[in-house]
């Protein structure tokens, strides 16, 4: 079957993989560079971990996910996972807090419960008020999210995908399944997979939200802040608000944020993290690391694809498929959930099952 696949992130690529492996002849097209440098999937790092909050159904898929990247880094022949473990911080009586300990009761994986005292014993460095405590998770990690996409590229191409980047979708067809681009050319296929990310708005408006988080990079932290002296990853699980932190390493640079920011704009016009945004992330940064990461800060900022409910979805109409949404959250399924597309599509797995999996419904 030739497949026409609509976008170069995490998801694309995956699609793109599975459905090559399986016989496939794959085109991906990408209104930007092939990966796209500017979608949310290539960055230094994007996390995989267990404590999900109320999303059980995501939390259960997580085991599934480690499976999928395994399976994956057989095929590019290296692995760009980094183990790290995580910190999970919250108020007692939070709901995602004691939902995501739930959450890992029902998984079985194993955690640490840490006090309010012990926390700061063991982390001197971190902030933690007095009516919160904290537990470690030792499976979750990082994923060096651009090195995935650029050996996903290599791969790719030697088995045989079609590339062709700067070619921004303007219209398609569902039935005669087929895009044409700015430019005028028309691409045919006998299926159209659109993965667009945060520019799945451009062309269907109505399905999800782009956006924007702003996030701080530094390259001389302290020692404290490295993976290589046992740092892990820190999350605020807050009901009202998201700080995280990611450690830095000898391969990137420290991270933190806001996972919690909800600012509309568009992927295409408004990248720039102005000076009043850039004063809102060092005042987060100093409620939970007061002492600060040194002076190399850069800051960047990205595109989320948000649904109303924050979930992905996997959507049919005619020869054409669109998987989109998820937030942040979306980057650590994509090879498994690309699986499940794939599965579709030869007809190994129902629709309907795929999709109540990929939207985290039981």
């Amino acid at each position: 079957m030739k497949v026409i696949v609509v976008g170069a992130g995490i998801y694309g690529m995956c699609v793109a993989h599975e459905l090559v492996s399986n016989g496939h002849s794959v085109t991906v097209l990408d209104q930007y560079d092939i990966p796209n440098r500017l979608c949310s999937s290539y960055d230094h790092h994007r996390l995989i971990r267990y404590p999900y909050g109320t999303q059980t159904e995501y939390a259960k898929r997580v085991p599934e996910a480690f499976e999928a990247w395994n399976r994956l880094w057989a095929s590019l022949g290296r692995s760009h996972f980094i183990r790290t473990g995580s910190l999970s911080v919250g108020r007692r009586n939070g709901a995602w807090f004691s939902a995501s300990l739930s959450g890992l009761e029902t998984l079985g994986v194993p955690y640490r419960n840490i006090t309010a005292p012990e926390c700061r014993e063991k982390y001197p460095w971190l902030e933690i008020g007095p009516n919160e405590i904290a537990f470690e998770t030792a499976g979750c990690g990082i994923l060096q999210a651009g090195k995935i996409l650029e050996s996903l590229d290599v791969l790719l191409r030697t088995k045989g995908v079609v590339f062709e980047a700067g070619q921004r979708i303007t219209s398609f067809s569902f039935d005669d399944p087929s895009v044409t681009t700015h430019e005028g050319f028309t691409y045919q296929s006998d299926l159209v997979v659109f993965a667009t990310g945060a520019w799945h708005s451009h062309l269907f408006p109505s399905e999800i939200q782009p956006i924007k988080q702003t996030y701080a990079l530094h390259k001389d932290v302290p020692g404290f802040a490295h993976i290589e002296n046992g740092c892990p990853i820190v999350m605020d699980l807050a009901d009202d608000h998201g700080f995280y932190f990611v450690p830095a390493s000898d391969q990137f640079p420290a991270k933190y944020g806001n996972h919690s920011a909800r600012m509309i704009g568009d992927p295409t016009l408004d990248r720039e993290v102005t000076r009043e945004e850039q004063q809102e992330m060092r005042s987060l940064l100093n409620t939970r690391i007061p002492d600060g990461l040194g002076e190399s800060e850069k800051f960047g900022s990205c595109y989320y694809a948000m649904t109303k409910t924050e979930t992905m979805a996997l959507v049919r109409t005619g020869s054409v498929y669109r998987l989109y949404g998820g937030s942040g959250n979306s980057f650590k399924f994509g090879p498994l959930f690309s699986q499940y597309l794939a599965d579709v599509i030869d007809g190994r797995l129902e629709l309907g099952r795929a999709q109540r999996l990929i939207s985290g419904v039981q």
